[in-house]
């Protein structure tokens, strides 16, 4: 007869919840909880990658990473707009397949998901997102065919918020 250990839970917030859902993990919920450690800057998953040196990347982080765009302070956070762009190339077998953009101060994180093909030319997003009063970072996350996931990032001061 064997006996079985009891089975414990872990309690995931509203936050919680939607960092897990919009990364991906929603196989490993109940693993952990809170906001993977990626977003402060604590630790990186083996498939997010940023630049060892981001102050001077080298030419393959330099095409890699997504260049976010977002202006300092904004005064009113119901329409921001935010730039992302890449100097990736866009070739049959090398290229940009989707751009997600989150925040992760905001109440709704995932601000948009864009897709590309090599027939999209170029990767240059050009939209108004609804940001939430305070200091905030937005991340952009470019997913390559062939080098994975790379994170770039801005960070703005809000007013007022958008509701």
């Amino acid at each position: 007869m064997t006996s079985k250990k009891p089975a414990t839970q872990t309690v995931v917030g509203r936050r919680g919840f939607l960092v897990r859902a919009l990364t991906g993990s929603l196989a490993v919920m109940g693993a952990a909880s809170g906001i993977p450690g990626w977003v402060f800057g604590t630790v990186g998953p083996p498939s997010l990658h940023r630049p060892k040196n981001p102050e001077h990347p080298t030419e393959f982080e330099r095409l890699h990473v997504p260049r976010v765009r977002i202006a300092e302070v904004i005064e009113d956070g119901a329409n921001a707009p935010v730039i992302v762009e890449m100097d990736h190339p866009m070739d049959r077998d090398h290229y940009i397949q989707t751009v997600r953009i989150l925040d992760y101060q905001d109440p709704l994180i995932w601000k948009g998901t864009f897709h590309f093909t090599p027939d999209s030319g170029a990767v240059f997003i050009y939209t108004q997102v609804r940001l939430d009063s305070g200091k905030s970072t937005i991340y952009a996350i470019a997913e390559c065919n062939r080098h994975g996931r790379w994170l770039g990032s801005a960070d703005v001061d809000v007013a007022v918020g958008g509701c």
